[in-house]
């Protein structure tokens, strides 16, 4: 039985993970997110994640999978994808504009991260201290 294969661009911590996703069936391909790397691994590629968005994944490299169905991106868009070139083949590309749950449940961490570097601008601590 073929398996299919996986190439992830991403935090290695999160291989494990990743991998426990997927069924036996499928071999999860760690790949460093630098265009040597993925131009060494993406031909036989039967799904891409990437969780870098490191790599321009232009008409050329995506030329030399075989066996492509989906690109899945961890954006909300696809600048750094020739998505035009994944539709002419009917290849699927999912980012995260298509996943609006989880969308709306990051707004919440994204509010807290500003409200913490707004804080380190305006020295807010070392201001409340002295107060």
């Amino acid at each position: 039985m073929k398996k299919n294969k996986v190439l992830y661009l991403g935090p290695l911590d999160f291989l494990p993970d990743v991998r426990e996703c997927f069924a036996e069936n499928v071999d999860v391909i760690a790949c460093q997110p630098t265009q040597y790397d993925v131009e060494k691994n993406i031909e036989h590629a039967d799904a891409i994640i990437d969780a870098s968005m490191n790599v321009r994944f232009s008409q050329a490299l995506l030329e030399k999978t075989k066996n492509l169905i989906i690109v899945s991106t961890a954006t909300t868009g696809s600048d750094h994808i020739d998505a035009e070139y994944l539709e002419s083949k009917r290849i699927r590309l999912h980012t995260l504009r298509e996943d609006q749950e989880l969308l709306k449940t990051l707004t919440p961490a994204a509010e807290h991260s500003w409200m913490l570097l707004m804080g380190l601008a305006r020295q807010t601590v070392a201001a409340h201290k002295h107060v």
